[in-house]
């Protein structure tokens, strides 16, 4: 949720969420999921009334309880406001989308290798909210696409958490003598895999030995 001010002091709720940018979608026949792609953000810069008529639906409920027009709104958002006002929506933008695919991307690049371009589409994006939202079993109107992403792979991750303990009870009780007894994170494909290595002190074992036999 960000904030901005207009010229006469009144404060403005920007809130993007699925149902916002669906509102957008019939209201505007813009699609705001086209930012990912960068596409959105070209036709913003080229052309300020979009960003008004984007931000009066976004703020529509806000100026329908005021008795602002779309008119009167653009108005009182001009000047320093306007940057104000396209500042708070570009970060609801930044906010919706999820960065977990992006940053491994980033991590996983070796030094000196160009990064690669984002190929996600607007589609693409459409096509993970409905899927999430199958998953979850809700209606996706109320929270972003990174909300629907983190919520999705906690559920996967919990939801795995449960079948793996039952893959490894159900092999440990019918395993041969000799064969050793697996772990439910051995089945578990969201278990951290890392091995902590014991830290062992040599040096301070035998002091402690010393002191315990030794007195």
């Amino acid at each position: 949720m960000q904030v901005f001010t207009d010229k006469k002091g009144r404060n403005w709720t920007v809130v993007i969420n699925v149902a916002a940018v669906r509102r957008v979608k019939a209201m505007l026949d813009i699609d705001l999921m086209e930012a990912i792609g960068g596409q959105l953000i070209k036709k913003l810069s080229s052309d300020p009334g979009l960003i008004f008529n984007i931000l009066y639906v976004l703020c529509e409920n806000e100026a329908v309880e005021r008795g602002v027009s779309d008119r009167k709104f653009g108005a009182a958002v001009k000047g320093g406001c306007a940057v104000a006002a396209y500042s708070a929506l570009l970060s609801e933008l930044v906010e919706f989308f999820p960065e977990g695919e992006k940053k491994k991307e980033t991590e996983n690049r070796r030094d000196g290798e160009p990064e690669k371009k984002q190929t996600c589409t607007a589609e693409d994006c459409w096509g993970l909210v409905w899927k999430h939202a199958g998953v979850l079993g809700v209606n996706p109107g109320t929270f972003t696409l990174r909300e629907l992403s983190i919520m999705a792979k906690a559920k996967k991750k919990e939801d795995w958490s449960r079948t793996a303990a039952i893959l490894a009870q159900n092999h440990n009780m019918n395993r041969a003598k000799d064969e050793p007894a697996r772990d439910p994170d051995s089945y578990n494909p969201y278990a951290d895999k890392h091995e902590e290595k014991r830290v062992v002190d040599t040096k301070l074992a035998f002091q402690l030995m010393k002191q315990a036999w030794c007195k």
